[in-house]
């Protein structure tokens, strides 16, 4: 894979080479998606981050076959592997983001609200804890608690907003559930 510090553009000619199977300077629909889904089992190494659908992919590949050959040529490649590399780096860096720092964040000032002195559930709720059950006070296992809780649904929310907002940006057309394959 592509690492920082390398030449993005002989990479991905490299990656052009290895694409194209058959040797004929073009890279179909069916190369493309394969490519793109090893690249989803390298990212997810690191974060959790569905691949896009085969309708991105095929909306994506649309986009990017300007002469409507049906295949790629290395220009054509070289634009749409940056976009879909450009849409998996943003995906998995606001994943990672949400899990590092914002959902510790949000759990931390959630916990520090819920503490607060004076409120209604301090005296209604709080003070009716019988003694044997005290531990669920714990301000501790509630952040951590929380924490865990606002890294599973805020990651999910997180990743599916800016697929949405990126499929908005490349012309993807999130309505359609099923795209005709057959170009």
């Amino acid at each position: 894979g592509w690492v920082p510090g390398q030449n993005i553009n002989s990479y991905i000619d490299k990656l052009f080479d290895s694409v194209d199977e058959d040797h004929d300077g073009g890279v179909s629909i069916e190369e493309l998606y394969e490519r793109v889904l090893l690249l989803y089992v390298k990212i997810n190494q690191q974060a959790s981050v569905p691949p896009p659908t085969k309708a991105t992919v095929v909306a994506l590949f649309r986009n990017a076959d300007t002469d409507r050959s049906q295949r790629l040529d290395r220009e054509q490649f070289s634009k749409i592997m940056k976009v879909i590399y450009s849409r998996a780096a943003t995906r998995m860096v606001l994943a990672k983001l949400s899990k590092v720092v914002v959902a510790p964040l949000l759990a931390l000032n959630t916990v520090q609200w819920a503490s607060c002195s004076g409120c209604w559930w301090r005296e209604n709720i709080v003070s009716k804890v019988p003694e044997q059950m005290s531990f669920l006070l714990n301000a501790n296992l509630w952040r951590s608690l929380l924490t865990v809780l606002f890294i599973i649904t805020l990651t999910n929310a997180v990743v599916s907003a800016a697929t949405v907002l990126l499929d908005g940006i490349c012309g993807v057309d999130n309505k359609k559930d099923e795209v005709d394959v057959g170009i």
